[in-house]
């Protein structure tokens, strides 16, 4: 499955995550080394799913309606996969609140020639515009020509 029918299964409210899960632990390195793997195209693990009609407590506020049909249960892989949401689309995933995340994982920076990845530093970062979040890369609102012009 894609990393985007992943997390627009999420936003569908077709993938959950279920109660007895453990809660968020990743830190940022881990947030990092995830995005290092998918730049360089290196495996970065599993994620297992269950499909059924008849699912487990849930994580977050939604609650099953058997209306909803058979529903993704996501058994292995929810580090990765809340990770990649924060990450790409910048917000905590539907399953979490924000006191639950203990290491928000998100203003992660990308250098766009080298690939290099950092969280901010604002020394390094400020008056770089080779330095941008990767949040706003994947959301396409960094344009190739707006770096180029401001390098000019």
């Amino acid at each position: 499955m894609k990393i985007s029918a992943i997390l627009e299964k999420n936003d569908e409210k077709q993938l959950f995550v279920p109660a007895f899960q453990r809660e968020y632990v990743w830190k940022r390195d881990d947030a990092k080394q995830l995005i290092d793997s998918l730049i360089k195209e290196y495996p970065t693990g599993t994620m297992l799913t269950w499909e059924t009609d008849k699912p487990p407590e849930l994580k977050g506020t939604h609650r099953y309606h058997e209306k909803q049909g058979a529903v993704r249960i996501l058994l292995d892989g929810q580090q990765g996969v809340t990770t990649l949401y924060m990450l790409i689309k910048g917000e905590i995933p539907p399953y979490y609140t924000h006191t639950e995340i203990m290491n928000d994982t998100r203003g992660l920076h990308v250098n766009l020639e080298s690939l290099e990845l950092s969280y901010y530093m604002k020394t390094r970062m400020e008056n770089n515009p080779l330095w941008q979040n990767i949040t706003d890369v994947f959301q396409r609102k960094i344009r190739a020509r707006d770096v180029i012009r401001s390098l000019v």
